[in-house]
């Protein structure tokens, strides 16, 4: 089975750089019929990456967030590195 990676992708207000986070499989569906809210709303949302750690994100301050497959290996928070 391929190794699956489904990251959340932000784009902030103030960067031209995108912040990358690999998500829980479990979660991405679900994170994803969320975002039109969490974006209108604009308040601050947590969010569990691959490596079972929580990130808190302020959706003020974001632009443009969508779920996305990411298939760079070793791109992304929350994604532990392999030694």
């Amino acid at each position: 089975m391929a190794d699956e990676r489904v990251s959340l992708v932000l784009h902030l207000a103030s960067s031209s750089t995108p912040l990358t986070f690999t998500l829980e499989p479990e979660q991405t569906e679900t994170l994803a019929q969320r975002l039109p809210e969490m974006l209108e709303r604009g308040g601050v949302e947590s969010v569990a990456t691959r490596d079972h750690s929580t990130v808190l994100v302020n959706f003020g301050h974001v632009a443009v967030a969508y779920v996305d497959d990411n298939h760079t290996a070793g791109a992304g928070f929350g994604l532990r590195q392999r030694p």
